[in-house]
């Protein structure tokens, strides 16, 4: 959770983050790991690769019992009250909301440019022009007939 990812896909010796651990090569785990941080090696805490270092040791012999996980630095060092958490999951979702937005907007703007441009969709509605005077359709007359064979269409985008 605090990385946002496995530290390995199988703790056998033949995957290649868990081969680091494997040979005691904890400082090549880390580096390996803080390649993806925007902070670097910076991002880990010293106390935080010391308890998961020593808790994904290849030899079980040699990884902490629950009660020295526990009792680790890293695990009862500081902790964020409860209104600093709730500041942190505003301002993130603030953040999420405000993409999203950027996102609907973009697709809205997509979506006019493309009926406005004539490329995508649109539904198209044919009228008939008469090519004289507009007739009167309940009258039967010969020359409102002939009117109408000469009319063309008009076509009008919605």
């Amino acid at each position: 959770m605090y990385t946002q990812h496995p530290p390995f896909c199988k703790a056998e010796p033949s995957d290649p983050f868990y081969r680091y651990l494997c040979a005691n090569r904890d400082d090549m785990f880390w580096k390996t790991h803080a390649k993806n941080k925007p902070e670097g090696m910076a991002f880990f805490s010293e106390e935080f690769k010391s308890l998961v270092t020593a808790m994904l040791q290849y030899d079980p012999t040699h990884r902490l019992t629950l009660a020295e996980v526990k009792t680790h630095p890293w695990v009862t060092g500081p902790v964020a009250t409860l209104e600093e958490i709730q500041h942190e999951f505003a301002a993130r979702k603030a953040k999420i909301d405000h993409d999203a937005e950027v996102r609907r907007q973009q697709k809205q703007a997509e979506k006019e440019q493309r009926v406005g441009g004539g490329t995508g969709k649109t539904r198209r509605v044919y009228r008939s022009m008469a090519m004289g005077e507009p007739s009167d359709e309940n009258e039967g007359d010969a020359e409102d007939h002939e009117e109408e064979e000469e009319s063309k269409f008009e076509v009008v985008l919605d």
